[in-house]
């Protein structure tokens, strides 16, 4: 799935993923290749549900380059975005 971070608690290393439909998606720092900052678009897959609010966890979240995703043909219509021929 592919994201954009909405929200980020550096001193408690968790943050949300907003997806184009709107749905949040928590993560934790431990889930995270690099160093998230807000407004990073990101790649992820879903985990298991987590306890505390029955939310749906975003695992194995790492940054992803919106030209190379169109180039590719990964997530170009979840960002409204057209890829070349």
């Amino acid at each position: 799935m592919f994201g954009r971070i909405t929200y980020w608690n550096q001193a408690k290393g968790f943050g949300f993923i907003t997806v184009p439909t709107s749905e949040q998606f928590f993560f934790h720092h431990s889930n995270f290749e690099g160093t998230p900052k807000l407004a990073d678009r990101v790649a992820f897959d879903l985990g298991d549900p987590i306890e505390v609010g029955k939310r749906t966890q975003a695992i194995n979240v790492r940054l992803t380059n919106v030209a190379t995703d169109i180039r590719a043909g990964i997530g170009v219509l979840a960002f409204g975005l057209k890829g070349g021929e």
